[in-house]
């Protein structure tokens, strides 16, 4: 992974995937699958890939197209999902219907603002509908409830982080280690680290 693709870190020499080689095979093709695929998506269309990347880059701040095309394969790959939902909340659709109704939705509340679909506004004008989107007003409340824009909202942000934090550059960007396991934790106090574990660079206040 380039430098050049990363955030500000305090770990900025830091690479998780130099230490595959610590990971039971397994650990490997699950974490290299992150980084390495082509995929094709099955229950979104391209404007709505186009969509959601928009929307997912907004809720954690980051542009990084390979991570961002990660989030998109998880919540794709979730959709076209036959597994049931753990629990759903009374008069909340299924996560495919909450979801795809949702970003076709999101053009009317975005052109509330400056009479642009949503793609087609402006980073302010995409955030304050995403704002009003969480908080459950704006327009359209008979055809989508306050109730139902709020789960979506909780649902995307929910499966857009998960997926953002499962991805090997953040790990990077964060300094986290990887999966402990086969080598596991043996410094557990406050402050300690394992010698596999990343160090953070070292700053020298300015004087």
């Amino acid at each position: 992974m380039s430098t050049e693709t990363r955030k500000k870190s305090h770990y900025s020499t830091y690479h998780v995937m130099e230490h595959q080689e610590f990971w039971d095979p397994h650990t490997q093709e699950i974490v290299k699958g992150r980084i390495e695929f082509n995929y094709t998506a099955k229950a979104l269309s391209t404007l709505q890939m186009e969509k959601l990347k928009k929307i997912c880059r907004l809720l954690v701040d980051d542009n990084n197209d390979e991570v961002m095309e990660y989030v998109l394969q998880h919540i794709d790959h979730t959709l076209a999902s036959e597994c049931p939902e753990a629990q759903r909340e009374d008069g909340i659709p299924t996560i495919k219907t909450l979801l795809l109704d949702g970003l076709d939705h999101l053009d009317a509340i975005s052109q509330q603002y400056n009479y642009l679909e949503f793609l087609q506004s402006n980073e302010a004008s995409q955030h304050a509908t995403l704002q009003e989107v969480s908080n459950g007003t704006g327009p359209l409340q008979e055809q989508w409830p306050a109730k139902v824009r709020k789960a979506f909202f909780k649902k995307l942000l929910s499966l857009t982080v998960d997926a953002y934090y499962s991805h090997p550059n953040i790990w990077s960007e964060i300094g986290y280690g990887g999966p402990a396991y086969p080598r596991g934790y043996y410094r557990t106090n406050k402050g300690q680290l394992d010698p596999w574990e990343p160090k953070p660079d070292i700053i020298i206040p300015k004087s």
